[in-house]
């Protein structure tokens, strides 16, 4: 309790924080040395695998919270004031549950799939951004836990303009479009498709040379000097969206669909017998030819 007692009186915190110092004093001590194991912190003994130490915060400091859109206005604050009192199971850089771990060996299993990058030697004088991995729980009702999600994605705002990204204005669907459509689409009867594509960002192609670091605790044993190079976009890049929305819009132009003038990410389809719309940023084709995009799809048989 000793280092509880420091912690709160250093920082002038009330004594009904006792339990979430002890927490944090049992974190700190899991993942530093000590004489108990040999070379080794605690957590490293338990689990095989050397701890990160890069998301640690000082006790009691000032720390930022997120305020989620639907719980402000357009000139509210982003973010309210806080004090740093602790790490929770869902804290970066601290992957205790083994489905956060699989699900991050997917997500590098599908980049390689989608040869995403290639493993070069580290080029002078460019800069190189680096990687971290962000942690999610998809609930259910009730609070019940559904889906551990890990998602790769890279430091953009280390990213340099006019040297790794040029453009990165992308059309984003109007809510007025899609009531709209859904409208209409109740009213005549049509059919609605609605899909989810798994890593959609990583089949928009890069025009620009991006170099970026290797995970850590993924590095290519022989190769840890290496950096990648990436050949497609990954989440965080500041052009991703901008190269799927290019890659989808030269798709459809050019198996004959046609653009609406007034709504960039609204398409007709023209090549086949039927009249078909879509709408969004996620696709799917099958023999038909039938286009799901971004969400919303109209088809009139």
């Amino acid at each position: 309790m000793g280092m509880t007692h420091n912690m709160l009186k250093e920082k002038g915190l009330p004594n009904y924080l006792w339990a979430e110092g002890v927490a944090t004093a049992i974190y700190f001590i899991n993942r530093v040395l000590t004489k108990a194991v040999k070379f080794k912190t605690p957590i490293e003994a338990w689990s095989c695998s050397k701890p990160s130490l890069h998301h640690l915060k000082i006790f009691g400091c000032i720390a930022y919270g997120h305020i989620p859109v639907h719980q402000r206005r357009k000139l509210d604050d982003r973010s309210g004031k806080c004090i740093f009192i602790g790490y929770s199971e869902e804290s970066r850089g601290a992957v205790s549950k083994k489905e956060w771990y699989d699900d991050m060996i997917n997500k590098l299993e599908a980049i390689e799939k989608h040869d995403t990058w290639e493993l070069v030697s580290r080029p002078t004088g460019r800069n190189i951004v680096g990687l971290k991995w962000l942690y999610k729980t998809k609930l259910v009702a009730k609070g019940k836990v559904m889906r551990y999600k890990a998602r790769l994605v890279v430091k953009g705002y280390s990213q340099k303009q006019g040297i790794n990204y040029q453009e990165t204005f992308t059309p984003v669907a109007r809510f007025e479009t899609i009531r709209v459509l859904i409208a209409v689409a109740a009213q005549r009867g049509w059919p609605r498709l609605q899909l989810d594509v798994k890593t959609a960002f990583l089949n928009g192609e890069l025009s620009e040379e991006i170099y970026v670091q290797q995970l850590e605790g993924f590095e290519k044993k022989g190769c840890e000097e290496k950096v990648y190079r990436l050949k497609k976009a990954l989440y965080g890049l500041k052009q991703a969206s901008r190269a799927w929305y290019s890659r989808i819009d030269c798709y459809f132009l050019q198996n004959g669909y046609a653009r609406s003038y007034s709504e960039p990410t609204l398409v007709k389809g023209l090549a086949v017998p039927s009249t078909r719309w879509s709408l969004g940023s996620e696709m799917w084709i099958d023999g038909g030819l039938r286009v799901f995009v971004q969400g919303y799809a109209m088809v009139r048989e």
